[in-house]
């Protein structure tokens, strides 16, 4: 009886202190009552304001609520990029009815830095894992559209080429709004006074691990209307033309729209000469190929979208887009064959076209549920029809005898299955993400070549994997982590081999905020490197007489792992970067060269392989000068300085420095602006072959009024675009390749670019987006 007397009397000493617990709800709006998204609120303990007790950030509408919190007196802190701190002791107490506080505060955006300059620059925040940026009065004025504020973002720039956000020195880059995928046309559609800020992660969650960038572009919500607009760039000499066409309505819930991009090239002086120095049948044999080719492509792009948004309820969404693309290349070369110092003049012949048809379907759904927690899937259907038709052949000049002939034709269906489901889980500051992605894709060919005599045959190919992921983050005082675990079931099959493996991919990012605006980050990470299909083939075509280019059904999978520590340093004018770095590729993607025995002949044979790895380790840097302080200059550069070690079977051991730097000019003065963009180029490893970077000197002015932007471009200036490729040293072939594109030499070009709006459209918050590029192409 006096246990049960204790234990009864426990229960009431510990039932009043259950009760006690209060959940905190409220709205952070500003003076004029509109609605902010995206401000952080936090709550310390108010005897050691440096103890968190608990966070939430706000929703598209303002809202906030705190998981249970005792009673008792605290202090609050609502803060947000551009926009007053508000710091508040409260004291909580238990309601006469529930158990829910409603808490309301009001802030407005801020127009001066902590040591009361005022801003005109972009303004820069760095956390454990991404930076996020806040723009001035004078960028938002300046821009047209949400895109133009990117180009002050990290390593971001406009490539010319192709009209669209890239990164500096190269890289994947996936743009969001709201946690969904974007395209540059649907960044047009957001005004840029509707963006809120930019999250730039250089290390990205995991379900977005296969990118090596990812912006996320947060906007408030917009208003019922058409948005549209269309872009054009094209140039005068020779075929060069970046177009295309965007549409946005919404009415209510409903949201329509439609974009259509179109990238072509058409080039008629391309020069180039490749030589194969390899030794066959006991023979030295020495080919040079001097040609002249025409060359280019067209890519058109269709996105029609229809979504349904309840906010703070769910969100649907269905993508379709029927794209399709051409290639081709056809031209003559003069053939100067040397075997054992008999040299004999022969004439070349080629002519190589691929069509592809891939349309594609995507169903998004997501769904918020109580305490801060979030369910999303995605699905997405793809099916490439791709036909391939590469001819070759090459005659003897003096006899009129033809000693190369080989005719490759491919027709390859390939379709593919993409589900992604995603649970997040929020505590204030802390963040849970589980997911799993699976991709089922399969591939069946009819191919003829020369290996073939012409005659077609079959061959089927599947390529499936399973992610499976979890992560974790949190913010204690200054440090702020992340931490994460994955695994990767590879399943490959076709008709020559089997392939499974688990690849696991960990992940450690550790932050830590200094003072004066510098941080420092170290992260430990890793990713799978599968091959594709195409590279899997058994496709052959004949290069030379005694040359061939095969696939390799063979290949396995491999890992990369990459530490990383990163130093920062901010300043409203400056923004720095210095990176140490160490990568290693464990059974890399290779070339290879083989002596092979097929159908009663000898070749030397090109395909890939797994190396045994690749190691890189070194720096990089980039900066960001703003030398007044507002947007009428800006330098960028970006470089790395970086040693590069292959070990192969047929290659050995071999390192290379590798030492680019890429560089940019803006200037915007009122109405004009104009931007030079160029680089130092360098030579890096790219498997088995020595490659040179691409030179670039490209120089863009434009005169903007209203919503009107005039272009005139020049780019390669004083120069042409060049390539230069070279086997590493090995004992079976040595392959040269120089290039040069006389087309685009100082390539002038005019253009314009016009948007209108009736009314902002809203961007609805999306948190996957998945895409099949493989094509299955030889």
């Amino acid at each position: 009886m006096k246990k049960h007397t204790g234990f009864i009397a426990l229960l009431f000493l510990f039932y009043p202190a259950v009760q006690a617990q209060i959940i905190l709800k409220g709205n952070v709006h500003s003076s004029t009552d509109e609605a902010l998204s995206f401000i952080n609120v936090a709550v310390f303990s108010e005897t050691d304001t440096t103890r968190l007790i608990t966070g939430s950030i706000t929703d598209i509408r303002g809202n906030y609520v705190m998981s249970p919190i005792r009673a008792g007196k605290y202090r609050m802190v609502i803060s947000g990029i551009g926009y007053h701190t508000l710091r508040e002791t409260i004291r909580l107490r238990m309601p006469s009815a529930g158990n829910v506080v409603t808490k309301d505060f009001t802030t407005d955006e801020e127009a001066t830095s902590l040591d009361e300059v005022v801003i005109k620059a972009t303004r820069k925040s760095t956390y454990v894992d991404k930076s996020v940026y806040t723009f001035s009065k004078e960028q938002i004025k300046d821009a047209r559209y949400s895109n133009d504020l990117l180009t002050g973002v990290g390593e971001l720039s406009v490539d010319v080429m192709t009209n669209k956000i890239g990164k500096m020195g190269g890289g994947s880059v996936k743009i969001l709004i709201n946690g969904v995928n974007a395209t540059d046309n649907d960044l047009k559609s957001i005004p840029p006074e509707k963006v809120i800020k930019v999250e730039y992660y250089d290390i990205p969650p995991a379900r977005y691990s296969t990118v090596s960038t990812l912006v996320n572009v947060i906007t408030k919500r917009l208003d019922t209307g058409w948005n549209g607009g269309i872009d054009a760039s094209h140039a005068f000499s020779t075929g060069f033309g970046n177009d295309n066409l965007y549409l946005k309505y919404i009415a209510g819930n409903h949201q329509v729209s439609l974009d259509y991009t179109l990238q072509y090239r058409d080039y008629n002086n391309r020069i180039a000469t490749n030589t194969y120095q390899y030794q066959l049948n006991e023979k030295n044999i020495d080919y040079t190929y001097q040609s002249k080719e025409k060359f280019g492509y067209a890519d058109n792009t269709f996105n029609l979208k229809y979504t349904y948004n309840r906010p703070d309820d769910y969100t649907l969404q269905a993508i379709l887009s029927p794209n399709f693309s051409t290639r081709f290349s056809n031209g003559n070369s003069n053939v100067f064959l040397l075997t054992d110092e008999n040299p004999q003049n022969g004439l070349k012949f080629y002519d190589n076209n691929t069509r592809t048809f891939g349309p594609a379907a995507n169903l998004y759904f997501s769904k918020k549920m109580k305490r801060s927690q979030e369910l999303t899937f995605e699905l997405v259907g793809t099916y490439y029809y791709n036909k391939q038709e590469n001819l070759n052949q090459e005659t003897d000049t003096e006899s009129g005898e033809i000693i190369l002939e080989d005719n490759m034709n491919q027709r390859n269906d390939k379709k593919s299955l993409i589900a992604e489901v995603a649970y997040t889980k929020a505590w204030g500051l802390r963040l849970l993400s589980i997911g799993y992605k699976g991709i089922l894709a399969s591939s069946t060919s009819t191919i003829s070549n020369y290996l073939s005599e012409g005659e077609k045959y079959d061959y089927r190919s599947r390529n499936n994997n399973h992610y499976f992921y979890a992560e974790y983050g949190n913010t204690y005082k200054n440090l702020m982590y992340r931490i994460g675990v994955g695994a990767t079931w590879v399943d490959t099959h076709n008709d020559d081999a089997k392939f499974s493996k688990i690849l696991f991919t960990p992940k450690l990012i550790l932050g830590y905020k200094l003072k004066s605006g510098q941080n420092l980050q170290w992260a430990l990470s890793s990713s799978p490197s599968i091959p594709s299909i195409s590279q899997m083939s058994n496709n052959a075509e004949l290069i030379t007489s005694g040359l061939l280019r095969c696939g390799n059904p063979y290949l396995r999978s491999g890992n990369n792992y990459t530490a990383t520590f990163r130093y920062n340093l901010n300043r409203s004018w400056l923004d720095f970067n210095l990176i140490a770095l160490v990568s290693y590729d464990q059974d890399p993607i290779n070339t290879y060269y083989m002596e092979k025995n097929i159908n009663g002949k000898n070749y030397i044979v090109s395909t890939s392989e797994n190396a045994k790895s690749f190691l890189q380790y070194g720096g990089g840097y980039s900066l960001s000068i703003r030398p007044f302080n507002n947007e009428v200059l800006l330098l960028k550069l970006y470089g790395l300085v970086v040693n590069q070690e292959l070990k192969s079977p047929i290659i050995g051991k071999f390192s290379h420095w590798y030492v680019p730097l890429f560089y940019s000019l803006n200037f915007r003065k009122g109405n004009w602006g104009a931007t030079y963009s160029g680089n130092i180029v360098s030579k890096q490893l790219d498997g088995a072959y020595m490659s040179q970077d691409e030179n670039q000197s490209n120089l863009q002015i434009f005169y903007q009024h209203k919503n009107l932007r005039l272009i005139a471009g020049c780019y390669w200036l004083f120069s042409k675009s060049k390539y230069h490729n070279e086997t590493l040293p090995n004992d079976l072939l040595r392959h040269n390749s120089r290039s040069y594109i006389n087309d685009n030499r100082s390539m002038f070009t005019l253009g314009f670019s016009w948007n209108f709006s009736t009314g902002k459209t809203f961007n609805v918050k999306r948190k996957m987006q998945n895409k099949d590029t493989d094509k299955g192409t030889f």
